[in-house]
């Protein structure tokens, strides 16, 4: 650094700035304009987003979509889409948070199947004996069917009516 007629001068990257009153030092960005959300590092010279934005600093950021915070339940994946965060669910479930069953699809306890195994004890009529110990049910036109492969056997001193 050097006074030169009251005034000191001082050398900066390179360059000759003034430094005294009604001058200021140029900075490396100040020729250099960055997009919406985003701002020029002094230590790069380069556009940079904001802290949780992400895109092209130069043209402009959007605010950073995550799936923090979001549940997509047991039956679903949070996934980022286009800038929106949604569920993509498993196969047989539905709803916003993959917490019903899709169409075509029956409840059985947590699950969402299109078929289950049943008891045929339960389809037997009273006083009669289930042969079979358990047949498969379909979920059709939106409920289980009720099974009809059970065969049974009226129980003693019961006859067939």
């Amino acid at each position: 650094m050097r006074t030169v007629n009251s005034k000191i001068w001082a050398a900066a990257w390179g360059l000759a700035v003034l430094v005294a009153a009604g001058c200021s030092e140029p900075t490396r960005c100040e020729d250099l304009t960055c997009g919406e959300n985003a701002f020029c590092d002094e230590a790069t010279t380069s556009c940079t987003c904001e802290p949780g934005f992400t895109g092209n600093p130069a043209t402009g950021c959007v605010q950073e979509v995550t799936c923090d915070g979001q549940s997509c339940g047991d039956h679903g994946t949070c996934v980022v889409v286009d800038g929106s965060v949604i569920c993509a669910c498993d196969v047989g479930y539905a709803g916003e948070s993959c917490d019903a069953c899709a169409e075509g699809y029956g409840p059985e306890g947590s699950d969402c199947l299109t078929k289950k195994t049943v008891p045929c004890r339960d389809a037997a009529p009273a006083n009669a004996t289930s042969v079979a110990a358990a047949v498969e049910i379909a979920f059709e036109a939106g409920a289980w069917q009720q099974p009809t492969d059970c065969d049974w056997t009226c129980n003693t001193g019961f006859g067939q009516v």
